[in-house]
């Protein structure tokens, strides 16, 4: 279930810079560029902005593999609450998307120590 939902968010998390900030200059993607580069690094970037076309391509790589690689990684670092800090929301409605990732995280956190909070005090009373 834990892998699932990290895919999923991950999933969400590359939808909302490929599908519905498309025409946004400045997201996640555009802004997760190589040491020493920026958003004006261009192919050390995730995505580059294209001003003639005034929205940014899905993604630099060869393969998308890189791209949900990136998204996947993000996710399990603020899902897990470590959250390195080097992929990080630009847009209003990215940072609505990664208080939900840490909501969910705080839920899996909750469960597992209730479930271990349930064990042990079933074996406290036998």
């Amino acid at each position: 279930f834990y892998v699932l939902t990290n895919h999923w968010l991950a999933c969400g998390w590359m939808m909302i810079h490929r599908y519905i900030e498309r025409s946004v200059e400045f997201t996640w993607a555009t802004t997760d560029c190589a040491i020493g580069g920026g958003p004006a690094a261009g192919d050390g970037c995730l995505a580059t902005w294209d001003d003639d076309l005034e929205q940014h391509n899905v993604c630099n790589r060869d393969t998308m593999t890189t791209c949900y690689t990136r998204a996947v990684y993000y996710v399990i670092t603020t899902i897990s609450t470590v959250g390195y800090g080097d992929i990080s929301p630009v847009t209003a409605l990215e940072t609505i998307y990664q208080n939900i990732v840490v909501l969910t995280g705080a839920c899996f956190f909750a469960g597992i120590i209730g479930a271990f909070s349930a064990l042990l005090s079933q074996s406290d009373t036998s």
